[in-house]
């Protein structure tokens, strides 16, 4: 679809390759589609170049379920650029944070580095249970913003550690946080846990 044909403009062949354009809710034809442009320029829309510029402040929200079995996995990679916001079928809300020097479940610079560099060595010692365990670690960008705060470590790392690190065999989280395997069925599950899991992954050697 050209950019012409996204706002609605009507093209007309003439003859020798000449075109006339209509604008949508005009009669009138007009022989250049450029006497279009100040309708559009609140739309970023560049009629000349047949381009679209996209605004810094562009935010695309949505919503999936992550269970539905007729759609294809998403891809590791396109995860990691997205930020998540896990909503639990009964609405419950995960318990008070306990972890970072705060106590408040933040991380600063240095605290997120130790963390990953732990988690990093707990994700390679279950190499066994983990399939393409080079596309499994996490960077130190993983997550962009400083301080790293709970929410973004239970939607986003701990997701991806559930639903993409260990989504073949739980039995390494189950060891780890050291809870009966029936605790520890949902990712509902595993974000109630979320304090007990970064405390242990700190602890990890």
């Amino acid at each position: 679809m050209t950019i012409l044909e996204s706002i609605g403009v009507e093209e007309k062949p003439l003859a020798n390759e000449q075109f006339e354009y209509k604008f949508p809710g005009e009669e009138k034809w007009k022989k250049s589609y450029l006497t279009f442009q100040g309708r559009v320029n609140g739309l970023n829309l560049n009629l000349k170049e047949q381009s679209i510029k996209i605004p810094p402040n562009l935010s695309i929200l949505c919503t999936m379920n992550t269970s539905d079995n007729s759609i294809y996995f998403m891809d590791s990679a396109f995860k990691r650029r997205w930020d998540w916001e896990f909503i639990n079928w009964d609405k419950t809300k995960p318990p008070k944070v306990n972890y970072g020097k705060e106590q408040n479940g933040t991380l600063d610079e240095q605290e997120w580095f130790d963390f990953i560099k732990k988690l990093n060595d707990f994700i390679k010692s279950n190499h066994a249970s983990i399939r393409g365990i080079e596309d499994k670690q996490i960077g130190e960008y993983f997550i962009k913003e400083r301080p790293v705060t709970s929410t973004q470590i239970q939607n986003k790392l701990m997701f991806f550690m559930w639903d993409s690190v260990f989504n073949r065999d739980k039995k390494p989280l189950v060891n780890l946080l050291q809870v009966n395997k029936d605790k520890l069925v949902t990712f509902g599950d595993f974000t109630k846990l979320h304090n007990i899991f970064v405390n242990k992954i700190m602890s990890y050697n």
